[in-house]
């Protein structure tokens, strides 16, 4: 049996190289997720214009619902009818579990009012009590 010549080191000495590189990955990896999702693919509408708009509040549980100028509802890039958007209201109205939360139209500036009103009908019906209107600076 060989005895070996160097003394033993006592306790341990974990290599930390490691693992800052698995949190500078980590690190990474939430921010390109994060940006994925905040600039996820919609449907292309023509916005209406306003004389004045407000900064939103990003803190905010919501659902966003585009709508285009023939009246299709779109839940991100997915085509909804408006049995799945009651659905899909009231799913995200108990997710947010007491919380604020904030209904959000896209809507074409063709889109005429009679496809908007029942969307306004069942956000009174959630008791959804934030509504905003996507609209771009004059």
């Amino acid at each position: 049996m060989k005895i070996p010549q160097r003394a033993r080191q006592r306790g341990l000495s974990p290599q930390m190289t490691p693992l800052i590189d698995i949190v500078f990955l980590l690190n990474i990896f939430f921010l390109v997720a994060s940006y994925f999702i905040r600039n996820q693919a919609q449907e292309e509408i023509e916005l209406p214009t306003a004389s004045q708009a407000e900064n939103l509040d990003e803190g905010q549980a919501r659902l966003t619902v585009t709508i285009d100028a023939t009246g299709q509802l779109f839940l991100g890039t997915n085509p909804i009818d408006r049995l799945q958007f009651d659905e899909q209201l009231t799913a995200a109205v108990l997710e947010a579990e007491g919380r604020p939360f904030e209904l959000r139209l896209r809507g074409d500036q063709r889109t005429p009012f009679e496809e908007i009103e029942p969307l306004l009908m069942s956000a009174a019906r959630n008791h959804v009590t934030t509504l905003r209107f996507a609209v771009r600076p004059e």
